[in-house]
């Protein structure tokens, strides 16, 4: 056969992530010391298990990510230079075409690996509307990124657009309908699964929380007795708090689910009334004075008002199984030729 037109068949036809159930297409390797994965807000021994730093680049989405840049960047790719060299500037371009050099059979399985979903889709009928599209990336923004400001400051940073990622999203939603479609669940074994993993689809008795942290227990004392008496909590907070994270937002904690894992001067707060203040509470940091402003209550849904979350569970931990198996049948099915660069 010549050596310029062949069908092979790649060693793995697709990667996996825990958190996120699978990404679509391999991704070239990526150097973990050159993604910044430091939070954006401090976290030690004592911050709440149920508030999360805010992490610039979320490592389940780093694939994710380099597969949105390999497919937008390279062809996509500016003139402006990213360099001047003796005064001859190299261009951005060409910074991307020696990135495409480096990694480009990783890029091209990746590619070829989309486009076999694709036409999967298309044989199956299996389309992704565009609601359901921004429904999973406001979920992963919320969950991932806290917010759309620390989303953007991720887009800007590896140069995509939001609609590169959910073209990446929207891949990643027709696998799960087309794998969803195979394993035929039906509603005996959704609800088994449902009562032997209630607690995972509960929500716990959750706090709206606010605090002011002394460096001394007088300290502690003397801002509990001025809140107390009358003055505005927050304002204390603001003028008192040795909390640098807080301070400026009024003591601020914010939403606590209960977890017996929390702080002990955290879990304080699951004692009190809305509006009640604590006791004088010591911890690694300090001393604390806690007030909560919101409580919801326990919630314990009906397996018919969470069936489709049952469903989506089961298929997220099944498809570090499904999703490569699934892949492998459509390479093996796939008639493929690779061309050299001439496309000769």
């Amino acid at each position: 056969m010549d050596e310029k037109e062949k069908s092979n068949q790649p060693e793995n036809p697709g990667s996996v992530s825990e958190d996120t159930g699978f990404i679509p297409g391999d991704a070239p390797a990526v150097d973990s010391s050159s993604v910044n994965t430091e939070p954006l807000t401090k976290s030690g021994p004592d911050t709440p298990g149920g508030i999360k730093p805010v992490v610039v680049v979320a490592l389940s989405l780093v694939l994710i990510l380099v597969t949105a840049l390999i497919s937008a960047n390279i062809w996509r790719a500016e003139s402006k230079p990213v360099a001047v060299v003796n005064g001859e500037k190299v261009s951005q371009s060409e910074l991307y075409q020696e990135m495409y050099m480096k990694s480009g059979e990783e890029s091209l399985h990746g590619i070829i690996t989309q486009r076999l979903i694709q036409q999967e889709a298309r044989a199956n009928k299996v389309s992704v509307s565009d609601e359901d599209v921004k429904e999973r990336l406001d979920r992963m923004i919320a969950q991932d990124f806290q917010s759309e400001e620390n989303f953007e400051q991720l887009l800007k940073m590896y140069n995509l657009t939001k609609a590169d990622i959910e073209e990446q999203l929207r891949t990643q939603l027709i696998v799960e309908t087309i794998l969803s479609a195979q394993l035929n669940l039906g509603d005996e074994e959704l609800e088994r699964y449902f009562n032997e993993h209630r607690q995972y689809f509960s929500e716990p008795v959750t706090v709206e929380v606010r605090h002011i942290q002394s460096d001394t227990r007088a300290d502690a004392k003397a801002a509990r007795t001025a809140v107390a008496g009358g003055a505005d909590f927050a304002q204390i907070a603001k003028e008192r708090s040795t909390d640098d994270l807080t301070a400026s937002k009024g003591g601020e904690l914010g939403k606590v689910p209960y977890s017996e894992s929390l702080p002990q001067w955290v879990l304080a707060a699951f004692e009190l009334k809305v509006g009640e203040l604590s006791n004088v509470l010591e911890s690694e940091s300090g001393f604390h004075v806690l007030q909560v402003t919101e409580l919801s209550p326990a919630v314990e849904p009906s397996f018919e008002e969470v069936k489709s979350d049952v469903q989506q569970a089961i298929l997220e931990e099944r498809m570090s199984t499904l999703y490569p198996e699934w892949m492998d049948s459509l390479w093996k099915k796939a008639k493929i030729e690779y061309k050299n660069k001439e496309g000769a």
